[in-house]
């Protein structure tokens, strides 16, 4: 049994749903999470918040965070899990942030600096990661850390 039949099972076992939100991903996430047949019965859906404008308008990222913090953030990412829990009224979550590359790093923040956060029952997961590799390899990385860390999240 793979990572996403563990959290399909479980959310289904629990009559639960999961919301996603991602920024550097661009859907990957939610596209491998609906890979499995059946997802309708445990996956809400995802937004793809790539601008700041739909961070701020859809999923109510405050402009204040993202002016102090930038968009790849721990504080955005945990705003970005909140926001699309609250407006999929998912039971879980997950957000995506990061710089994919090859461009957009910086000495501060690399290509392949990400911040995931896992919602779940309540408590917000926040990990940083450091992903090397091409823009693709950087994005398949993410979205696999998340499955991970969501279900660390889920079994304890």
């Amino acid at each position: 049994m793979n990572d996403i039949d563990k959290i399909a099972n479980y959310l289904i076992s629990c009559n639960q749903f999961i919301a996603v939100a991602e920024s550097c991903t661009g859907g990957l996430l939610a596209s491998t999470l609906i890979s499995k047949s059946g997802a309708s019965g445990w996956f809400k859906g995802g937004i793809v918040c790539y601008s700041n404008e739909i961070k701020q308008r859809v999923l109510k990222v405050s402009g204040e965070i993202l002016d102090q913090c930038g968009a790849v953030s721990h504080e955005v990412s945990k705003a970005l899990v909140l926001g699309v829990v609250h407006l999929m009224r998912a039971d879980a979550g997950i957000a995506i942030t990061g710089i994919a590359g090859p461009d957009g790093g910086s000495q501060e923040k690399p290509v392949g600096l990400a911040y995931i956060s896992t919602y779940f029952k309540g408590e917000i997961i926040t990990n940083e990661y450091r992903f090397l590799g091409t823009r693709t390899e950087i994005r398949q990385k993410a979205v696999d850390e998340s499955v991970i860390q969501f279900q660390n999240q889920i079994i304890h």
